[in-house]
């Protein structure tokens, strides 16, 4: 060693060697957490299933129905079936979640199908009272229409002579 204390080229170059090495490790180091978090950000983004609209499905056959949520990415369920006089049958009646909310990507969308209008045998009101007559519609979930006042020689005054539709239409 010099008498001055300094030291001898030798030991300097492997000090400068050895802080070298130590800072490349450190910002490898740190390079490797950079790109282990932006890479599993970057999946998880990727991965992660979108919000999307539900369409709406009113009015749509089953396989309309089943194509245009495919197509957003979505998928239908039916649940079940009931009548509707005012949706032709086959056709979607409503959805849940309903047309315009959003939800995530690969979600079920249940939809009910209308059976169509349902049918109800008309009941044979005549020769019953116009009370009775009410009565046996509306127990078969049909409105009473309007009511004339006829004269029958066979039938008594308050009594159902005729009616429309027929019974059993």
């Amino acid at each position: 060693r010099p008498r001055n204390g300094a030291r001898t080229p030798c030991v300097r170059r492997h000090w400068a060697v050895e802080a070298l090495r130590s800072m490349v490790t450190s910002v490898v180091s740190v390079a490797l957490c950079v790109g282990l978090l932006v890479g599993a950000f970057w999946l998880y983004k990727g991965s992660a299933p979108k919000d999307i609209e539900v369409p709406d499905l009113i009015g749509k056959t089953r396989s309309a129905a089943e194509a245009d949520l495919q197509r957003v990415g979505l998928r239908l369920r039916v649940n079940r079936e009931e009548y509707s006089a005012a949706v032709p049958k086959g056709q979607v009646t409503h959805t849940e979640p309903a047309a315009g909310m959003r939800v995530k990507e690969g979600r079920f969308v249940s939809a009910v199908l209308s059976r169509g209008a349902e049918l109800i045998l008309v009941p044979d009101v005549r020769q019953a009272s116009l009370q009775r007559a009410k009565d046996l519609l509306t127990q078969v979930e049909l409105v009473p229409g309007e009511v004339r006042q006829d004269y029958d020689e066979v039938i008594p005054a308050g009594y159902i002579s005729r009616q429309s539709p027929p019974a059993r239409s």
